[in-house]
């Protein structure tokens, strides 16, 4: 059985490949689906620390 989505969020490819490694050694888990050339990124458990970023 999957884990529940708990957050969902829309990232540029370029962003995406720049922010998932640091993303999974903070400890999150997710899972990703193209859109475009947009990634959406599945949270199923958020990382440790969550920074957002402004574009």
């Amino acid at each position: 059985m999957t884990s529940p989505v708990i957050a969902t969020y829309s990232l540029e490819f370029s962003l995406f490949l720049e922010l998932a490694p640091s993303l999974r050694t903070q400890g999150a888990k997710f899972y990703t689906e193209a859109e475009g050339i947009n990634r959406i990124l599945k949270f199923t458990k958020l990382p440790y620390k969550l920074k957002i970023y402004s574009l």
